[in-house]
């Protein structure tokens, strides 16, 4: 044991008072032999150092549940050093997420005479992990297949998201425009103006339910509601537009109806006042050819 002193009160004493559910073995003379154990093994596995010290890993292996192969085999026969993440199905515990390192253990200055295993549980932090994951895929599904057509583009204008709304809206499919500049949607009239607002929008501006008008692939334009906000990387640097359109064009199609139908209203309103005033002109036109006609009969 001289060549690394494992029995050393003071380095026991730390393995052995380690708090983060930390697990400690090392194994000498290439014969996978444990030369001790820390506290964190005793509770998990039952078992006490002095019982299982000079036993074949294997003991402890199978009552802490690891079915993984154990990377200090391969730490053994380089000496490089291994890093391994598993499940384990402790008995009468429940599956904890744990990552495995394997330092090899030196005599003099190339022989590999053992190896530290240091076994640590990050059940927690996987856990986090994967609420994470799930909640983003969650996201991803909303925004996939949102009824409202979501585009992404990068700084250079480049499509590179596009949704099934989008898809519905436009008649595109995804695959036919990423990479494409977004300005094939746009009439001539509005090429430029679509460019100055993605230069406001990577400013940091947010423009709002802007009524614009858009090609879809059959020719024909199509009144959208278009809001635009930058897309930013997670220090807040843009790297993008993210633009959210909805067709409005039975709505604009209603408005334009309601506005024509109140013209044709006003027009008949000033028909009908042109009429009642020249049959109130024409009243007193016959009035007055009457009182002459009355006088000249008199005279």
């Amino acid at each position: 044991m001289h060549l690394f002193q494992f029995r050393d009160r003071i380095f026991e004493t730390e393995i052995d008072s380690s708090d983060d559910g930390v697990v400690i073995v090392v194994i000498i003379d290439r014969k996978f032999k444990i030369q001790h154990i820390n506290g964190s093994v005793e509770r998990i596995s039952g078992l006490k150092a002095e019982e299982v010290r000079g036993k074949s890993c294997t003991v402890l292996a199978k009552s802490i549940g690891c079915k993984e192969v154990c990377p200090s085999k391969g730490t053994l026969k380089d000496g490089n050093p291994r890093y391994k993440e598993y499940v384990l199905d402790i008995p009468r515990s429940k599956r904890i997420h744990k990552v495995h390192i394997s330092s090899p253990i030196y005599e003099g200055r190339r022989e590999v005479s053992g190896c530290v295993e240091v076994i640590r549980e990050v059940t927690r932090e996987k856990e986090t992990e994967e609420g994470v994951r799930s909640y983003l895929e969650f996201l991803k599904k909303v925004v996939e297949n949102s009824a409202d057509a979501i585009i992404t583009t990068n700084m250079e204008g480049r499509i590179t998201f596009w949704n099934k709304g989008a898809e519905e809206l436009y008649g595109y499919r995804s695959e036919d425009t990423l990479g494409k500049e977004i300005d094939f949607l746009y009439p001539d009239e509005l090429k430029n103006i679509r460019k100055k607002w993605q230069k406001s929008i990577l400013s940091g501006m947010t423009m709002r339910n802007v009524n614009t008008r858009i090609y879809n692939s059959n020719g024909d334009l199509v009144d959208i509601s278009l809001t635009i906000s930058p897309l930013r990387d997670p220090d807040g640097t843009p790297k993008g537009t993210v633009g959210i359109s909805k067709d409005v064009t039975k709505i604009r199609r209603a408005e334009r109806r309601v506005s024509e139908s109140i013209e044709e209203l006003e027009k008949w309103q000033r028909l009908t006042i042109n009429r009642e005033n020249r049959m109130v002109e024409l009243k007193n036109e016959i009035k007055d050819l009457k009182k002459k006609l009355e006088e000249a009969e008199n005279f």
